[in-house]
């Protein structure tokens, strides 16, 4: 329930950003233009709604298709993985632009967790590119086309790496995939079909180990290095992580302990990284929102 709140949270907040210094809705919402337009309370009454609301929301991605086509996308732990927004420019979120799509095909895709897109270029590409989505429970990750056609999700192909057992998010680059896993408390990263390359962490309540570890942002930059940003609750700690195309190593950049500027502490388990605004994490329990302006240094 709290990942609904969450998600409602993130969305009256930037549409609210005008009121804000810091948050614009075309820069800071994933890049969707006029997002502003959009109705705060209709979004409301459609994520309550019995025919279109969610059950139990995990994640969000913007498909953009092509710069006047966003879908705005809501993975669901159970029943229908996806649910899909169309964005019209012009006259907002419609009831007939909300589409539930790709159906769990069985009980071991339930409990989905996170999803990435394998995406090439800025744009979605239909033909080539992919939504992959990693399903705590079973361990899967399932590999799901979207049919331009039929505005659908399908499911395309699964793997199952016995190393991992419960991921709990997921990034792609480089070909490869970063996945959490909440049970080794470790960021893996594997090749297209799942095979390890390497890992970085490991338990532990003190030092750089993890604790809760349970989300990964992360962005790639010009010079082909990906920035890992994953959030541990119980140390109340963020970690910026780099990886690089070249080598196989994720290496920790910079660690940044809640108590240097929260006397209150910082349970993020949630993370996102916002382009030009930073790195934000969700205290989930304070319910309150938390922003590093700087995020290649997490400076606050």
């Amino acid at each position: 329930m709290f990942k609904k709140y969450l998600l409602l949270a993130i969305f009256g907040l930037v549409l609210k950003a005008s009121a804000e210094s810091f948050l614009t809705p075309e820069d800071h919402f994933f890049g969707i233009p006029n997002v502003d337009s959009l109705s705060v309370e209709w979004f409301i009454d459609i994520s309550d709604s019995s025919d279109y609301g969610f059950i139990a929301p995990m994640d969000i991605e913007v498909l953009r298709l092509s710069s006047s086509d966003y879908r705005f996308i809501v993975l669901d732990a159970y029943g229908y993985i996806f649910l899909q927004f169309r964005i019209d420019q012009s006259n907002g979120m419609q009831s007939s632009d909300i589409v539930h799509s790709a159906e769990a095909p069985d009980s071991t895709f339930w409990n989905a967790a996170a999803m990435c897109q394998m995406r090439a270029g800025d744009y979605f590409d239909t033909e080539t590119d992919r939504i992959a989505v990693v399903f705590k429970i079973s361990a899967k990750v399932g590999i799901y086309k979207f049919d331009s056609g039929s505005g659908q999700f399908e499911l395309e192909s699964t793997f199952t790496n016995f190393t991992i057992l419960r991921p709990t998010g997921i990034f792609w680059a480089f070909g490869n995939f970063f996945i959490v896993d909440d049970s080794l408390k470790t960021i893996l990263r594997t090749d297209s079909e799942g095979n390890e390359i390497t890992r970085y962490g490991h338990e532990g309540i003190f030092d750089d180990g993890y604790h809760w570890i349970s989300d990964i942002s992360a962005y790639v930059d010009l010079s082909n290095t990906a920035h890992l940003y994953v959030g541990d609750g119980a140390n109340e700690r963020l970690d910026h992580l780099t990886a690089s195309a070249y080598e196989s190593d994720i290496r920790l950049c910079v660690k940044a302990t809640t108590q240097e500027f929260d006397t209150l502490g910082m349970n993020i388990p949630e993370t996102e990284y916002v382009p030009g605004a930073g790195v934000i994490g969700f205290n989930r329990f304070q319910q309150r929102f938390f922003r590093w302006t700087d995020p290649d240094s997490l400076s606050n």
